[in-house]
């Protein structure tokens, strides 16, 4: 057997092109990339990476960069959502093969995105002839995204093939209409009617409020009180005098539930009746209200009292068809009184739940004491039905702090 020489091995790989050593570098990279990726496209995501195999090309026209007869950006530039909710493209795609070529299906990148033939017949299965063209129109959905940069993909697949015949990649910058700075309110642990308040800046396209009749920041959760900060709206230094600024303080209430602190603050038109019905779709009264309704803050945090929870949420997890599922969860008090006569209530037929007095080891004399605490025992029923289960479990002291655990899991059908 041939010994191994390290200087003369080293001594080629210095010999090696540089090219050579490059492709080795984006090979071990893009493998890493792909790795990280949390949702999975197609073979070959990035258009540069197509081959000509197949025989398809994208047509040139005005605004589009071709990086291979296959593979092509789009740019749209700056778009703004107030005019513009969606955007729409047709691109030409043409068969310079030899045989006919017939469409699988036509795969965006997501759910915001769509694509169809403009010949008026279904993509799949739709015969190419060589030589022959078709329309592919592309829409994009920009009401229910964030502003600022997207990159949105379409795909053409052909039977039986991972690697996209034709990769288009749209781009476009989302101008604002509506911010929140910051985009999310993190509470913390705080004590009901004791939170100090949290600010929220908010940019308003004037728009927006003029087409409404006005606008009003509510919030999901009762326990959640708003409050402007500021009298009037402040245009925005350096803007184009359509965005204006607001500054409001957002705390709890003392009504406010006790544990897990959720919810979401949004837009809604001050006046109901300005929002557009179903006749008058594609209005800007209704564009507007989208775009009211997919701006949202979520809010977040634990809120403190009389009595709490460990944990703070009832996980049942996976769960089988036909099997009974218990969870045991602490209910800890701040005094002996704060857990007298609590009544506990579950929001969903298939959740029972019940309180006892858990066993408690023997207190060592050097060790604090320990809080009054009751154990709460919450079984989801066999006959549960498949599917997933989100409901909450409600306990009420004689004071009437109400603290809710919200309780979810899935429900496994058995397989035959």
């Amino acid at each position: 057997m041939a010994r191994f020489k390290p200087f003369r091995f080293l001594t080629r790989l210095r010999k090696m092109s540089g090219s050579v050593l490059l492709a080795l570098a984006l090979g071990v990279g893009a493998g890493t990339v792909g790795r990280a990726q949390t949702v999975k496209p197609p073979a070959a995501q990035k258009p540069g990476n197509l081959g000509m195999a197949v025989g398809m090309t994208v047509m040139e026209e005005k605004g589009l960069e071709r990086l291979q007869p296959n593979a092509a950006i789009f740019a749209f530039g700056k778009v703004d959502r107030f005019t513009h909710p969606t955007l729409e493209h047709t691109f030409t795609i043409r068969n310079e093969g030899k045989t006919p070529l017939v469409i699988d299906h036509l795969q965006p990148s997501c759910g915001c995105t769509s694509a169809l033939l403009t010949s008026g017949k279904e993509a799949a299965g739709y015969t190419l002839e060589p030589g022959k063209q078709v329309g592919v129109k592309v829409t994009v959905d920009l009401t229910k995204l964030a502003p600022g940069a997207i990159k949105k993909f379409l795909w053409v697949m052909l039977p039986h093939e991972n690697t996209p015949a034709v990769s288009i990649r749209l781009d476009a910058e989302i101008e604002g209409v509506l911010t929140f700075e910051p985009p999310s309110l993190e509470f913390g642990r705080v004590e009901a009617g004791k939170s100090p308040g949290l600010n929220l800046q908010v940019t308003l396209d004037r728009r927006l409020i003029n087409t409404l009749g006005g606008v009003k920041l509510i919030s999901s959760n009762p326990g959640v009180v708003i409050s402007p900060a500021s009298p009037t709206d402040t245009p925005v230094p350096g803007g184009n005098g359509q965005t204006v600024q607001r500054t409001y303080t957002v705390a709890v209430t003392p009504k406010a539930d006790l544990g897990v602190l959720s919810g979401t603050l949004s837009f809604v038109p001050a006046k109901s009746s300005a929002v557009a019905n179903k006749t008058n779709a594609g209005s800007a009264a209704e564009t507007a209200a989208t775009l009211l309704a997919n701006m949202t803050v979520p809010l977040s945090g634990q809120v403190l009292g009389s009595i709490s929870s460990r944990p703070g949420t009832v996980v049942f997890g996976a769960v089988t068809q036909g099997d009974e599922t218990t969870r045991r969860i602490t209910i800890v008090g701040t005094t002996e009184a704060s857990l007298k006569d609590l009544q506990v209530v579950c929001s969903s037929a298939w959740v029972t739940a019940k309180l006892s007095s858990p066993a408690r080891p023997k207190p060592s004399p050097t060790a604090p004491p320990l809080p009054p605490m009751l154990l709460l025992e919450v079984t989801l029923n066999a006959k549960t039905p498949p599917g997933a289960i989100e409901t909450k479990v409600v306990l009420t002291t004689q004071a009437g702090a109400r603290l809710v655990l919200p309780a979810f899991g899935y429900v496994t059908p058995v397989v035959k």
